[in-house]
């Protein structure tokens, strides 16, 4: 019953928007980041039928809604994603927990320097997202929810839907910009009233599912389209 994990190597990228890619408000500077240790991260966003065993052990909270057991668990808080990855180390005896923003936007590249671990373009037979707005790709249809996860096709590190189908949570303390992050891949700690998140989600357009976009959110805020994965350190 524990997450599916796929092993992601250690190595070294350029956090931020990459070459062609027009930056936004809060992606940039870039900064040159080495993951000097390998990691195994989930390979689907954590599922509602995952955070029901946690729910089922009341350590976590109940979601509202009806949602399907393979598809991503939102209306998740990073406070709650903190506490599924707490109860999940208590289960194991393994270290569980979010992955830092620099780990996620890596381990989402998957070796690549474009807009996306497929390429510089975004179409709806891609990823989970509106369809009906692009990036630099086909138009598709727009999504009323999310998708089952692994509906897509998986980037080299063997990780699905690391673009669309559901916002994920990071380690990360907000910080307008990449200025002062630190060049390891640790996440920006201390007191903080908003979390990262990446990865976009099936109700936005393609541009924010792009690896260098990022937006912050209050800890406690539980939305209709956020969720997380977890990863697990190596020993």
């Amino acid at each position: 019953d524990c997450p599916e994990l796929s092993r992601v190597p250690a190595g070294a990228f350029r956090m931020g928007p990459g070459p062609g890619e027009i930056e936004k408000p809060g992606e940039g500077p870039a900064v040159n980041v080495v993951i000097a240790k390998p990691f195994a991260m989930a390979r689907t966003e954590t599922t509602v039928r995952e955070w029901s065993l946690c729910v089922a052990d009341g350590a976590c909270p109940a979601l509202p809604g009806a949602a399907r057991g393979n598809t991503p668990a939102v209306n998740v808080s990073w406070r709650d994603a903190q506490g599924y990855a707490a109860w999940l180390s208590g289960k194991t005896g393994q270290r569980y927990r979010l992955p830092s923003e620099a780990e996620w936007e890596y381990a989402a590249r998957a070796g690549g320097e474009s807009a996306f671990a497929f390429g510089g373009a975004l179409s709806a037979r891609d990823a989970a997202f509106d369809g009906s707005l692009p990036y630099r790709g086909d138009a598709g249809a727009s999504l009323k929810a999310p998708r089952p996860v692994a509906s897509y096709a998986a980037n080299a590190f063997g990780l699905f839907d690391m673009h669309g189908n559901a916002w994920e949570w990071t380690a990360d303390c907000w910080s307008p910009s990449h200025a002062g992050a630190s060049s390891d891949g640790s996440p920006r700690s201390g007191p903080c009233a908003q979390r990262v998140l990446k990865g976009g989600a099936w109700n936005t357009g393609g541009w924010r599912l792009r690896a260098a976009h990022r937006i912050g959110k209050p800890e406690g805020a539980r939305e209709y389209d956020n969720g997380f994965r977890v990863v697990r350190e190596a020993p």
